[in-house]
């Protein structure tokens, strides 16, 4: 698996943001791993997002042969890149458990160990949890660079 940085044309009106079209030809979303949308920018072409994509080997080969919307990307920047546009964050994973832990603490009442490890955001107990950061998710899709 790499990643590969790609230019990413869409267009905006009333009802949102299309990018029908935007994609180069090479894309084969059914290979598709993760993304990262990152800046947008524009060229004499039109209005572009740049986005990071995890790819299979062999449709890296393919995709890097266009080389005006698709560009090879190190390490180093595809980390900086994707912890910009996608930081690790805390997000709820269980909220009707979240409701229950915030009115057992509104009425003072202990919280059980389980409870204690739901709010914990390293632990891996549903209830508060923190993402991954991009380069957890590369390594674990075994992205070699």
């Amino acid at each position: 698996m790499k990643v590969i940085k790609v230019k990413v044309y869409y267009t905006q009106d009333a009802q949102g943001t299309h990018y029908g079209g935007g994609y180069p030809p090479e894309w084969d979303a059914q290979r598709i791993g993760f993304i990262v949308y990152c800046q947008k920018d524009r060229d004499q072409k039109g209005t572009f997002q740049w986005v990071l994509a995890t790819v299979p080997d062999d449709l890296y080969q393919k995709m890097i042969k266009n080389k005006e919307r698709c560009f090879p990307v190190t390490k180093e920047e595809a980390i900086e890149l994707g912890n910009k546009f996608r930081p690790k964050r805390e997000v709820i994973t269980d909220q009707y458990r979240i409701m229950k832990i915030l009115l057992k603490k509104t009425r003072g009442e202990k919280l059980t160990p389980q409870e204690e490890k739901a709010i914990d955001p390293d632990h891996p107990e549903r209830g508060v949890n923190r993402t991954k950061s991009v380069e957890e998710i590369w390594k674990e899709q075994g992205v070699t660079w």
